[in-house]
């Protein structure tokens, strides 16, 4: 199962479409019918669970969501002397790891915005079976 987008297949009717996965900001999440990036907004709607369409992709068409997230800044910055909070460290530690599931899953965006998105390289492949390799042979211990 993938951690980072989901896939339907649209039958004319359904609005509504399940968003399976975490996210950490509205702008994270994109939306395709038949590779064509919709407009949040004027196309859909999003809540914290859903994406509804203002009217129903047609029978037949792939209705794509992805979540593709920001890797331009770090969403939390920590300075000498400054108070760790839990919402901070929770925050700091999601966008980690929904970086790190975007990897898995094996989606790079093209550009700055994802109108298209697309499988990673071959680089990227190795990078995904380090990790994997990593999670299953390695033990930290701490002094």
């Amino acid at each position: 199962m993938p951690y980072s987008y989901a896939s339907y297949i649209g039958n004319g009717v359904t609005k509504a479409f399940a968003i399976p996965f975490g996210y950490l900001l509205p702008r994270d999440i994109y939306v395709s019918v038949n590779d064509v990036v919709k407009n949040q907004t004027s196309d859909y709607l999003l809540d914290t669970s859903y994406v509804t369409f203002s009217s129903a992709p047609a029978a037949g068409s792939v209705v794509m969501i992805v979540r593709h997230t920001d890797v331009t800044a770090p969403m939390v910055t920590w300075e000498s002397g400054s108070i760790i909070t839990e919402s901070d460290l929770n925050l700091a530690f999601l966008q980690q790891f929904y970086l790190i599931q975007e990897l898995i899953d094996g989606l790079a965006v093209v550009g700055n915005s994802p109108e298209i998105v697309v499988p990673v390289s071959d680089t990227a492949k190795l990078i995904q079976r380090m990790f994997l390799f990593l999670s299953n042979h390695t033990t930290v211990t701490y002094p």
